[in-house]
């Protein structure tokens, strides 16, 4: 499943007559079925009740940013609510957000995600313990102060702690393209082989003590005073993510048209899926702190598909590396007008990549290479380039 597999993998490629056999196939069958229990149930299940709670903040939290700027591609804007703003489906729950004032308000499909009570899911989700004061080092501060004073504005944007797999294929989706045509890209691919999770237009929502756990007696005795959050009309089916089993066995046809029209993405996705489906490429060990990030890096750049800023972007975003510091054109430019850091060559090649790289956390010295960047990359793109549009 590394290149050597990948280039065997090419030698597929399907005659005209054995294309058009595979469309034929395809247009009589079904969608594969889910292998995860969990996900299996909730096929079935019909929603009609959720769970909400409150997280009081003392920190700056800007939801619209952290949910938008490029990390996740899920998210949506829920209609007017008095309470809630946004919404998606994240891990196995349709989870929405709202803030007002130091208030945030947290609905939930489910009483727990991954195994946690909703406060304490959401709180490590939005990165809510990240020590925001470390992020620009008391030396940054002082020989960049109006760098640290643009920035200044972006200090409510965090690092979501996102699913490793759905982050892993997001950003093999990501290269080269804006934001809207991959948000398109994900919904189409969860749409297309993901599980599908029957809701009512309205789900009744119900208050709960999120600090512990309950039983069904008091989901039943909280349930008696209902609420209600409205859900959008344009669709009201909700998808969860594939499965790397689902995408491993995906047909090339279907999959190149969630990509694009793009054949050789679609290859490279299943590759990558079939590897994390037999166990080739487990994500939970290359996860920080199981994993530095440069055995994370060599381990994802195997894989046809990612590049080094790419593989940077699944271990910042996805794998909790926070020390992964992703460059584009835009970060490239304000390392070099700000910090005088420059790549040795024109085009970046992999070499000039991690020397940039490593120069930049070495100016940043922080913890956080990676959120300071951020904040550094979108205070570029807004302030100085007066750039609104992804």
């Amino acid at each position: 499943m590394t290149k050597q597999s990948a280039r065997n993998d090419g030698k597929e490629r399907m005659t005209e007559k054995s294309a058009r056999n595979e469309k034929r196939e395809a247009r009589n069958c079904s969608k594969p079925a889910h292998s995860f229990v969990n996900a299996t149930v909730m096929t079935s299940l019909h929603i009609t009740t959720g769970y909400t709670a409150t997280l009081s903040l003392s920190s700056p939290l800007n939801l619209h940013d952290t949910l938008f700027c490029g990390q996740a591609f899920r998210w949506q804007v829920l209609a007017p609510h008095p309470l809630y703003d946004y919404f998606a489906v994240v891990h196995h729950a349709i989870l929405a957000l709202g803030l007002r004032g130091s208030t945030l308000y947290i609905f939930s499909s489910a009483p727990q995600i991954q195994h946690q009570p909703l406060t304490q899911f959401v709180e490590h989700y939005l990165g809510l313990s990240d020590q925001l004061d470390a992020v620009f080092s008391p030396s940054f501060r002082l020989r960049y102060p109006h760098v640290v004073q643009g920035a200044s504005m972006y200090f409510g944007l965090r690092l979501l702690r996102q699913a490793p797999f759905e982050t892993l294929i997001s950003f093999m989706c990501a290269q080269g393209i804006g934001i809207a045509l991959i948000r398109r890209q994900i919904q189409q691919l969860s749409q297309e082989f993901g599980t599908k999770l029957d809701v009512n237009t309205f789900a009744r929502v119900t208050t709960l003590n999120a600090e512990g756990d309950f039983s069904e007696q008091d989901r039943i005795a909280l349930s008696t005073k209902p609420s209600f959050i409205s859900m959008p009309d344009m669709d009201r089916h909700f998808y969860l993510f594939p499965t790397p089993a689902q995408l491993a066995e995906a047909p090339l046809h279907r999959l190149r048209r969630c990509t694009n029209n793009n054949l050789q993405r679609a290859r490279h996705i299943r590759q990558v899926a079939r590897a994390v489906a037999d166990g080739a490429l487990r994500l939970e060990t290359l996860s920080a702190p199981h994993s530095t990030l440069e055995q994370a890096r060599q381990t994802l750049l195997e894989y046809d598909g990612i590049g080094e800023k790419i593989a940077d972007c699944i271990c910042l975003f996805g794998l909790q590396h926070h020390d992964a510091f992703p460059i584009d054109t835009h970060v490239r430019q304000y390392l070099a007008e700000w910090f005088g850091l420059v790549s040795p060559t024109y085009t970046l090649t992999a070499r000039s990549y991690r020397h940039l790289a490593q120069a930049a956390r070495k100016l940043l010295d922080t913890p956080y290479p990676g959120l300071a960047g951020q904040w550094l990359f979108h205070h570029w793109r807004r302030n100085i380039k007066q750039m609104t549009a992804y």
